[in-house]
């Protein structure tokens, strides 16, 4: 069996205004995805290593 993907998350916790988080992560994948991680050199999602890296390139 091949490991799960850990997804970045970037939400920090929204305003007083709006705390609800978001619906989809920014490679795509669903929210309510139980393998999220806030620290970069964990993330294993091909899509999400892909937008980090475009992030820190210019």
């Amino acid at each position: 069996m091949s490991k799960p993907k850990l997804h970045y998350d970037d939400w920090n916790g929204g305003t007083e205004a709006d705390t609800d988080p978001p619906d989809s992560l920014m490679c795509g994948t669903e929210s309510g995805d139980p393998q999220l991680t806030q620290y970069k050199d964990q993330v294993t999602c091909k899509r999400c290593l892909k937008i980090l890296k475009q992030w820190v390139t210019p």
